[in-house]
């Protein structure tokens, strides 16, 4: 090769080497980005949307034509967890914590110059459980005194897993844990045996004693959602638990009436003490000053009243002498059917009597396909009467298919036949009636008397009581 062939050579190559170092020289007194304004930690809430976009001004570069962008990556590197995602565009954070996710979690936010500057800055998202909602207690009340203790309450949120406990603390401290029917907020109305807490049954999960002695007890209702954090509590002061006043089937009337009552405290003789079951009211009338027993095939009965005929709205033709009974019947559904039952111990009974109801208007009605029976209990007849209604009808007091039954009615004699077959008794009643039960062959001889050998049929007094 010529001297002249590699200067020029080695000309060209100088040349290409320095056009080469030209376009990827990037200068060493070339600005680096930095941070100026650092990310702030942030909070966020499980179960709950989070959405953070950072400042546009948190990094800085202050040479001129160069344009940040943005990465982001767990802290020393790693994918950003599955619930966060990262919009680079808009510097936007966002997603929906879990339960799972409650901790803190480290974000490396990454701003690059695309000259080859970065600089990172870090910072931390708090995921904290949400906060638990104050439960609402509606019973048991301040002030107030119990035999059976009413538990009724809301939560506010769907408890899910959480715990609910209730205390009671005064000379000595009761926990009973709580389990309620389902997953939802709410109203749940229970009721505790202080006399038996276990034996109360659902929603009790455990207890730290049996019983609640009688005394003045600060109630407390606490709550604590599943995914922890500071429970909260409702509280009742001054709630009084007078044992002689439990009601272990909540129907309103007293264990200590129902246990006394005849056949053993199973006045029906549906072989199950009347205190365990609901939908039987037994009770002493005070009109008869004997006892008597409503039955029905529904759930439970509430708000039993019995009393006279009203003197403002009197039922002018018809007498009822063992009083109006006044009830709410609650059944499974809307728009059930109730059959109800009317047992009267120490009354006579007859064929002449009717079922009438007092309507909304003050007028009085019949309720048709009543039935006036005999049933035998504990060797004695009882007089019942049997009659159906449905709820939302005519015959329930507010019309409305609400799955309650209002009723009030009563077994009714027209005013002369009241009278005559007081006068026509008068012989034979005056040994043959008991508190808990009227002699049968004094009834039969009753009969008799009223209507003259063979005249009514005694089919009435030969009529078991219906299964």
């Amino acid at each position: 090769m010529s001297q002249f062939k590699l200067k020029l050579f080695l000309g060209m190559l100088f040349f290409v080497t320095a056009a080469a170092l030209v376009w990827n020289f990037v200068p060493v007194w070339a600005a680096q980005p930095t941070i100026a304004n650092a990310i702030p930690n942030q909070n966020a809430t499980a179960n709950a949307a989070f959405n953070f976009q950072f400042a546009a001004n948190t990094f800085n570069d202050s040479d001129v034509g160069d344009s940040l962008t943005y990465s982001a990556q767990l802290t020393g590197g790693g994918a950003l967890p599955a619930w966060l995602s990262f919009d680079p565009v808009t510097r936007t954070f966002s997603g929906t914590p879990l339960n799972a996710h409650i901790g803190t979690v480290s974000i490396d936010v990454i701003a690059d110059d695309g000259n080859g500057g970065t600089v990172t800055d870090t910072f931390d998202i708090v995921v904290s459980a949400a906060a638990t909602a104050v439960p609402f207690m509606d019973a048991p009340a301040s002030n107030a005194t119990y035999g059976t203790i009413p538990v009724d309450f809301a939560l506010g949120e769907n408890p899910l897993a959480g715990s609910i406990h209730l205390t009671f603390v005064g000379t000595s401290t009761i926990t009973i844990d709580l389990q309620v029917a389902s997953p939802a907020v709410g109203p749940y109305d229970y009721s505790i045996n202080p006399t038996d807490i276990m034996a109360t049954g659902a929603p009790i999960l455990s207890a730290s004693q049996n019983t609640i002695p009688d005394g003045a007890y600060t109630v407390v209702l606490s709550y604590q959602s599943a995914a922890g954090g500071t429970a909260a509590s409702a509280i009742a002061t001054n709630v009084t638990v007078n044992t002689a006043l439990v009601d272990t089937d909540s129907d309103g009337s007293l264990d200590s009436v129902e246990e006394a009552g005849p056949n053993n405290g199973d006045a029906n003789d549906d072989g199950i003490a009347d205190i365990q079951q609901a939908n039987i009211y037994s009770y002493m009338n005070p009109i008869t000053s004997a006892y008597a027993v409503l039955e029905t095939n529904c759930e439970r009965i509430e708000n039993f009243q019995i009393g006279s005929e009203s003197s403002q709205m009197p039922d002018l033709e018809y007498d009822y002498p063992m009083g109006l009974a006044s009830f709410w019947i609650h059944c499974a559904n809307a728009g059930d059917t109730a059959r109800i039952r009317l047992y009267y111990y120490g009354v006579e009974g007859s064929e002449l009597y009717s079922v009438r109801k007092w309507m909304n208007d003050g007028s009085y009605r019949e309720i048709p396909g009543y039935q006036p029976l005999g049933v035998l209990i504990g060797g004695d007849v009882i007089f019942m009467t049997e009659y159906e209604i449905t709820d939302g009808t005519v015959f329930d007091d507010d019309g409305n298919q609400d799955a309650v039954i209002r009723d009030p009615s009563g077994a009714a004699l027209r005013v002369a036949q009241v009278s005559a077959t007081s006068s026509a008794n008068t012989s034979t009643v005056a040994s043959s009636l008991a508190s808990t039960g009227v002699n049968a062959g004094a009834i039969f001889a009753t009969v008799l008397t009223l209507i003259g050998t063979g005249a009514l049929s005694t089919t009435y007094f030969l009529r078991r009581k219906l299964s």
